[in-house]
């Protein structure tokens, strides 16, 4: 009893307090944010947190119960817990434009000294956050042990939750250490430009750890040899309106609708190159070939790319946002442009879906750093 209580104790680690239910150990709870004494990031904070609670109560048995019911009521609970957690990254994005924006007018000198925004209270807090999500999905992974879908979830999260304790790692060494007889380190204050920046890198990292794992999940309830169709990856668009059948004469897998390009949303999802499977085209085989996509509001689509290219100067780490061009005219070739490592603009067309997945081409001006080549990629 003693051990299990000591347990209990240790598991209140930044404000996370856990619990035993269900056979895991689940994260109940996240501290609200920081709101600075400034009444519009104050609200902000607040839906923020109201956000996270309600994506949390809706996912309580999900992992449980996902299993017993009927496909189709398991494929719409995932689908409505994505858009929950996809909602609460929104509230989050909101959150942290309103912090930003108190930054860029905070003023030292006004009658109502306000606190400002310190490197120190930021990584704290973020610290605190990413510590809660993998705490979070830790405990859905040991109640989903005895499943045998559980090694494969495990794996779609597994790099995901390294980049997130690299990024942990790196937070606290950027925190002081307070040492007995030294005299504390002023508090530093942090600019609006590295503060969104830290803020995009945390909501990307919790964004595709999520996407990972729920579309693991949903894999793993529909028993598909290709996996199930992707989650829709816009939180506009509602869960009911994701699953509804497709209009007659329109084709691909779940999306938001884009007017006039039939067939593109069947392109949203994460999609590898397998290597040593030598489909490709260029100097030698890609390695880490990694292509995420997703549809935005209004249909288009945007995305990001990342491998390991190699041509004739030796091999190049390419990881390049990629924008949708709009105007083609072939609504099977999308067009992306970039700017690489020396600011030149350059094409990176898809085509398909095939049988094998879908051809990615990679084409740019030279001197990009994105080596000329091309890779059939299949769905992750």
């Amino acid at each position: 009893m003693s051990s299990m209580l000591n347990s209990l104790r240790s598991a209140k680690v930044c404000g996370i307090y856990l619990v035993l239910g269900c056979g895991a150990l689940w994260a109940q709870n996240l501290a609200q944010p920081p709101d600075y004494s400034d009444p519009a990031v104050a609200s902000a904070a607040q839906e923020t947190t109201k956000s996270w609670q309600a994506w949390q109560r809706g996912d309580r048995d999900l992992e449980r119960n996902v299993f017993e019911g009927p496909m189709a009521d398991a494929r719409d609970r995932i689908q409505r817990s994505f858009s929950a957690m996809l909602g609460y990254l929104e509230k989050r994005k909101a959150y942290s434009e309103s912090v930003a924006a108190y930054i860029e007018h905070y003023k030292s000198d006004t009658p109502v000294r306000k606190p400002f925004v310190t490197i120190e209270t930021v990584n704290r807090e973020q610290l605190e956050l990413l510590g809660a999500n993998l705490t979070n999905v830790q405990s859905r992974l040991d109640g989903l042990r005895d499943s045998p879908a559980w090694v494969r979830i495990r794996r779609s999260v597994q790099a995901d939750s390294s980049e997130i304790t690299s990024v942990q790692s790196a937070r606290r060494s950027e925190l002081p250490i307070d040492l007995p007889l030294s005299r504390p380190e002023p508090p530093r204050q942090m600019s609006a430009i590295v503060y969104r920046d830290s803020e995009r890198q945390i909501t990307e990292l919790l964004s595709k750890l999520w996407t990972h794992y729920y579309q693991a999940l949903d894999d793993a309830v529909e028993q598909k040899p290709g996996g199930a169709q992707p989650l829709v990856s816009s939180s506009s668009v509602a869960p009911h309106e994701a699953l509804a059948p497709a209009p007659e004469g329109f084709s691909g897998g779940a999306g938001p609708r884009s007017a006039g390009l039939p067939g593109l949303e069947a392109l949203a999802g994460t999609w590898r190159y397998a290597e040593r499977s030598q489909q490709f085209n260029g100097v030698e085989e890609p390695r880490q070939v990694l292509l995420e996509i997703s549809v935005e509001k209004g249909g288009t689509l945007s995305g990001r790319y990342r491998a390991i290219l190699t041509d004739f100067d030796g091999p190049h780490n390419v990881d390049i946002a990629l924008h949708q061009v709009p105007g083609g005219k072939n609504p099977k070739e999308l067009r992306f442009r970039y700017k690489g490592d020396q600011d030149v603009e350059g094409e990176f067309t898809v085509e398909g879906p095939g049988a094998s997945g879908i051809d990615l081409i990679v084409a740019h001006n030279g001197g990009a750093g994105v080596p000329k080549g091309r890779e059939i990629v299949t769905r992750r």
